[in-house]
């Protein structure tokens, strides 16, 4: 296949990506209290139909499905993993990265907030940073800037260059 049929083939299978964020439905967003609740029923007893180890699987093989030849399975299959449990906050997180490749920065918002309202910054380091770029794109700056602000404070020290980029993102901002 040369590269020209490659790029044809990258362009439709970003166009049908886009078409199938544009066509699902949005999750009506759940209360706080609602989620916490039902993680923390999850934590005391096991699903039967699907164990957390069963749930990780699932998540896994639909973002290896993602970023394989046929990404619109992974990604229906990661709504349906977020339908049945909205907890899930890996299949949340990678659905958020997946909207803003499609600019759909409104249902990225709402994933990210679950994300780090329940995992915070211990197992997606980044997803705070990514809340405060789709803000930006909403044009929610003040937002934006608190995120970011926030971030800046988990970054760990060691990683001065990483702390340097979010300031001067910070001032961007600012100005």
């Amino acid at each position: 296949m040369n590269s020209r049929n490659k790029q044809i083939v990258l362009i439709a299978l970003s166009v049908l990506l886009v078409v199938l964020f544009l066509f699902m439905p949005e999750q009506p967003l759940e209360t706080t209290k609602n989620i916490k609740a039902k993680a923390t029923s999850q934590e005391i007893t096991e699903d039967s139909q699907t164990s957390p180890a069963s749930m990780k699987d699932r998540v896994e093989k639909a973002i290896q499905a993602v970023q394989s030849e046929n990404p619109m399975s992974g990604i229906q299959d990661l709504l349906a993993i977020v339908k049945q449990d909205s907890t899930q906050l890996d299949a949340q997180y990678y659905l958020g990265l997946f909207s803003i490749k499609t600019g759909q920065f409104e249902k990225a918002v709402n994933r990210f907030e679950k994300v780090i309202t329940f995992v915070g910054s211990k197992k997606y380091p980044d997803a705070r940073y990514q809340l405060s770029v789709c803000l930006e794109e909403l044009g929610k700056t003040e937002a934006s800037l608190e995120q970011l602000e926030l971030y800046l404070t988990e970054i760990d020290p060691s990683e001065t260059d990483k702390k340097e980029a979010v300031k001067k993102e910070i001032i961007r901002l600012r100005n």
